[in-house]
């Protein structure tokens, strides 16, 4: 299987939006459809690869990782939250 790195992959999930993961680092950043962020530390190689092939992202999520691993809010830039105004 090839390595999904700091690329990052989309998602079609209720939940989930979007997610990244470092493998130098094993840290996952998880994209929430409510616009929130979050990094999860420690998210063993198999763990990511388990809820890339999921039928449901937010389901493996809820019951792999959520509450497993160490995480922080990824707090985001007023251009990341409003997009850049000067092209409107």
């Amino acid at each position: 299987m090839e390595i999904v790195t700091t690329e990052g992959r989309l998602w079609e999930s209720s939940l989930i939006a979007g997610s990244q993961w470092t493998p130098d680092y094993n840290e996952l950043v998880i994209d929430f459809v409510s616009g929130a962020s979050y990094k999860y530390g420690e998210v063993p190689e198999d763990v990511y690869y388990a809820f890339c092939e999921a039928a449901s992202q937010g389901s493996y999520f809820n019951a792999n990782i959520k509450g497993k691993y160490p995480f922080t809010k990824v707090e985001k830039t007023e251009e990341e939250e409003y997009g850049d105004q000067e092209s409107i």
